[in-house]
């Protein structure tokens, strides 16, 4: 179980102070699908990040298990995400020269020896049964998804944290992506933030809603739910994807002198669109916050999130 008690995040320079969070007070169960929904800059990729670990609060305390994550010496709690822990990104952050079943293994810790059954059932099970051989680059967007989540499933994680993992997905895709976190969550706690209200209210056992960095709704669910139309949050700004994968890479070459996340060729012919159809495309539902889980605003990536990527 996760505990937040009073956590806020502020934001400060020189001439500035952005409250992120405001004394937010939540209690996450052992299992289950929670959404954290909300417009662009409400504050849930930092509330996302916090939780993870990822980011420290400016006040408040964060409880896994009735301990105080920041009171943990960092030894222990990177052995915890190391081993309880898996991550979900928008944008796959698969090796595109390695195979399926490589990237799969660097979920573990032990690597792949020893698991290949493993990873031949973990694979079957999200439907890419034959997969494993091929490489990151011959896999379509949605096949990239499903090989992400099964990196994230083969340490049999207690939480799953996901920052918009269908951002990028069709909606065939995304459907098949939500199943299978759906049915992990029977197991496991999966926190997905995301901008689009039909699938939370559709897959989520509850939502939680933000706004202005304050809970305004939280909704748990049984039996028939609650859907509400209108699918997507507007984006109130466009969002710098090329920064924010440019220091996502540069953490991970610090450790693995690789690039786990190279640049999508979507994002290169994004840049050229006009700023208009840009927006359009954001509206169905296809940018998002991107890369949104380590960034936030100006966050201060610790080492711990070395040891949170997979």
């Amino acid at each position: 179980m996760i505990k937040l008690v009073d956590v806020s995040k502020i934001y400060r320079d020189k001439k500035n102070e952005k409250i992120a969070l405001n004394k937010i007070n939540i209690t996450l169960p052992d299992h289950g699908m929670v959404f954290i929904i909300g417009r662009s800059g409400s504050g849930k990729s930092t509330l996302l990040n916090i939780t993870a670990g990822l980011d420290n609060a400016t006040s408040g305390k964060i409880y896994y298990d009735g301990e105080d994550i920041g009171a943990m010496k960092e030894s222990v709690f990177d052995s915890f995400v190391l081993n309880s822990i898996g991550f979900v990104f928008q944008d796959y952050c698969l090796i595109e020269d390695v195979s399926v079943r490589q990237n799969i293994a660097f979920g573990l810790l032990d690597g792949v020896h020893g698991h290949e059954r493993e990873i031949d059932d973990l694979l079957n099970s999200v439907g890419l049964k034959g997969y494993k051989h091929r490489l990151g680059r011959e896999l379509s967007g949605g096949e990239k998804q499903r090989v992400a989540v099964a990196r994230a499933l083969i340490k049999h994680p207690k939480i799953i944290f996901s920052d918009e993992p269908t951002g990028n997905l069709d909606e065939q895709s995304s459907k098949k992506v939500l199943q299978i976190l759906k049915k992990e969550s029977q197991k496991s706690l999966v926190l997905i933030v995301s901008h689009n209200l039909d699938n939370a209210y559709e897959y989520g056992d509850r939502v939680i809603t933000l706004d202005n960095g304050k809970v305004i709704d939280d909704t748990s669910y049984s039996g028939a739910k609650r859907k509400k139309k209108g699918t997507y949050y507007l984006e109130e700004s466009l969002l710098s994807d090329k920064e924010r994968m440019d220091k996502l890479n540069g953490l991970i070459q610090k450790m693995t002198s690789k690039s786990f996340c190279p640049e999508d060729p979507f994002l290169k012919k994004r840049k050229k669109a006009k700023k208009s159809e840009a927006i359009s495309i954001s509206i169905a539902g296809i940018i998002s916050n991107v890369s949104g889980m380590f960034l936030g605003y100006s966050i201060s990536i610790s080492s711990r999130a070395v040891f949170s990527l997979f």
